[in-house]
């Protein structure tokens, strides 16, 4: 049984094996040294350009809470009623991996697995 969070998104460049990835609005990219990763990327994966990611959170749908457009790559915080809003003063709790555009919209992210980051 796979007990692994494992997911495959289109890269930004090609991308190698055990690279930690941050997700961007264009697809996910190799994370700096402040980036928020989002997972590792995974050996003997010859597709380089949708390669496999082990996403380090936690992969889920959820309810976008109001009507700010949201796109992949924008970092979310938390509504009202469980729902996410984009981040604009609260803490980032997840990361949007497909876009939503109306208040009940449900569309992918990706919880981070701790939600303060370390180093900024």
């Amino acid at each position: 049984m796979n007990t692994q969070n494992v997911i495959s998104l289109q890269a930004v460049s090609e991308l190698g094996p055990f690279l930690r990835v941050k997700m961007t609005a264009a697809g996910i990219d190799a994370a700096g040294v402040n980036d928020r990763a989002i997972g590792i990327t995974l050996p003997g994966d010859l597709n380089r350009t949708y390669p496999s990611v082990h996403v380090l959170g936690l992969f889920s749908p959820a309810v976008l809470g109001n009507g700010t457009d949201v796109v992949q790559g924008d970092e979310l915080e938390a509504g009202a009623d469980g729902t996410l809003v984009k981040k604009t003063a609260g803490i980032a709790i997840a990361v949007a991996v497909a876009g939503a555009t109306e208040a009940g919209d449900q569309f992918d992210v990706i919880f981070f697995r701790d939600p303060i980051p370390t180093a900024v």
